[in-house]
């Protein structure tokens, strides 16, 4: 922070920018989280969003809401009365949880309809592929989920689709973090430099102004300049004053509870009338505004600090 901000002549309306810091998103960010509950009072044992759906005639077998298997059965109460079920839908089930975590639904209930997707092109290297014809089926790219369907078109040119090969994805960035595949091209190998992105732990960071220099994330040396994104937008921000209202910048740390702290001890310090607090989504081409808010901390991979809580609440007996 800039020691020459810290005092007012003059009311102003601070705004306060916060940027995680982070390679990686600790949760599939926006609306794939889940909430668990113990199903008394009606309450539903899971909310969450769809991941795969059964191909059966009134979606009766296996479905994945989150990260967790549901089965539905002909009994099964299916209320789409405020949007149809599809993959990226967010639900709540109702149900009984089994010994395997699994659960045996009652009654599931469509919130919110599935986005359309957000236009996402990247390139990676073909990890897993499925044996079906074709290649329909889900893919794994660089760590991301791949869905290919009879429609997705398949460039082979430049070599053969096969595991280890590099790829470019072009399709719709999904609710859970998945691709639905438009297109899909095989590329020249990295030798060339090829974009790279993974997702691993930070495991020494830069001491230098700005954390700028080189970083080791999972075991690989990263270069950070001043135009990785990562703290650009609060860096470029930070004691402008736009409109007679000066702005504070500030990157908080990516460790559950920590972030928040430090938030809450800006916000204290500051007293901000607005505060913004933005993310990277590694792959995002646009600002997307989060649309649903989960009280769960669910993490897929562990924070900068190690810590991966599953099915935690955010805020102890507050709503889901």
């Amino acid at each position: 922070m800039r020691s020459s901000i810290h005092n007012w002549s003059r009311p102003a309306l601070i705004a306060l920018f916060a940027v995680a810091v982070s390679l990686f998103s600790l949760v599939p960010k926006s609306s794939t989280a889940s909430a668990a509950f113990d199903g008394n009072d009606n309450r539903p044992l899971l909310v969450g969003a769809i991941v795969t759906l059964p191909s059966s005639q009134n979606f009766v077998g296996e479905w994945t809401i989150f990260r967790t298997k549901v089965k539905v059965t002909d009994t099964t109460k299916l209320d789409q009365s405020r949007a149809k079920i599809a993959v990226g839908a967010l639900v709540e089930v109702k149900g009984t949880k089994q010994n395997d975590g699994t659960i045996t639904a009652t009654e599931i209930i469509v919130k919110l309809a599935a986005p359309p997707g957000i236009r996402f092109s990247f390139t990676g290297k073909i990890e897993e592929l499925p044996s079906t014809a074709n290649r329909v089926g889900d893919w794994k790219v660089s760590g991301k989920v791949i869905h290919v369907s009879a429609s997705t078109k398949l460039i082979q040119e430049r070599g053969q689709i096969a595991v280890g090969v590099f790829v470019e994805v072009d399709g719709l960035f999904q609710l859970d973090g998945s691709i639905t595949a438009t297109e899909i091209e095989v590329k020249p190998d990295g030798s060339t430099g090829i974009p790279v992105k993974f997702t691993g732990k930070v495991e020494k960071i830069s001491s230098a102004t700005g954390r700028l220099g080189e970083w080791v994330i999972s075991g690989r040396k990263v270069n950070i300049t001043a135009q990785t994104p990562i703290v650009e937008v609060a860096r470029a921000l930070d004691g402008r004053v736009i409109e007679g209202r000066r702005v504070i910048g500030a990157v908080l740390p990516c460790v559950f509870g920590g972030s928040r702290r430090e938030l809450l001890r800006l916000w204290r310090r500051h007293r901000p009338h607005v505060t913004i607090c933005l993310g990277l989504a590694a792959g995002r081409a646009a600002i997307t505004p989060e649309r649903v808010a989960i009280n769960v901390d669910d993490a897929r991979i562990p924070d900068n600090a190690g810590r991966q809580p599953v099915d935690r609440p955010v805020v102890r007996g507050a709503p889901a």
